[in-house]
């Protein structure tokens, strides 16, 4: 080394155990690096293949020969609306459940409001929603002056004053 090299070297003990430091990791790199290569990993996930008995077998092939196989027939195609909610695993608050069905005779108002009020949609849960023309309510909000009292799968129930309103959603 040449003379300022040297001094530089003398003079910070730092400095030599940083310069350590990095020749290790160095070190520790390339083995890594080198036992990769080595080793040949493959560089894709593969299953274990079928075990073929051969007659003479380790200890671990003649584990994988000796478990079951298990055949599972599956259903072509899906039978059930994985997107219906179903209302009986959410529980029901006291608002929620059901008061006597008394019903209002009269239906000449009611044929009105039905036609101005359209349900889009409900969602269940433990504070279930309604959309009703565009408007998303829960039960105790209003909507044109009538008063969401409860929410079902696919109807809601409006009261106002003495007149109940049940509306339904449509089939698509």
């Amino acid at each position: 080394m040449s003379a300022r090299l040297q001094q530089l070297w003398r003079a910070s003990p730092s400095t030599q155990r940083k310069l350590g430091m990095v020749a290790l990791l160095l070190l520790v790199g390339l083995l890594l690096w080198g036992r990769l290569l080595l080793k040949q990993v493959p560089r894709t996930a593969t299953a274990i293949p079928p075990v073929v008995n051969t007659g003479a077998s380790s200890d671990k092939e003649s584990e994988f020969a000796s478990r079951p196989v298990v055949h599972v027939a599956l259903p072509q195609s899906i039978v059930r609306d994985i997107f219906l909610l179903n209302a009986s695993h959410y529980e029901r608050t006291a608002a929620e459940v059901p008061e006597s069905r008394d019903r209002v005779r009269s239906s000449v108002p009611k044929a009105e409001y039905e036609r101005e009020l359209k349900l889009e949609a409900t969602m269940g849960g433990s504070r279930p929603h309604a959309v009703i023309n565009g408007e998303m309510l829960t039960i105790g909000q209003t909507i044109q002056g009538f008063e969401l009292v409860r929410i079902e799968h696919r109807s809601v129930e409006l009261r106002r004053d003495d007149l109940v309103l049940t509306l339904e959603m449509k089939n698509p």
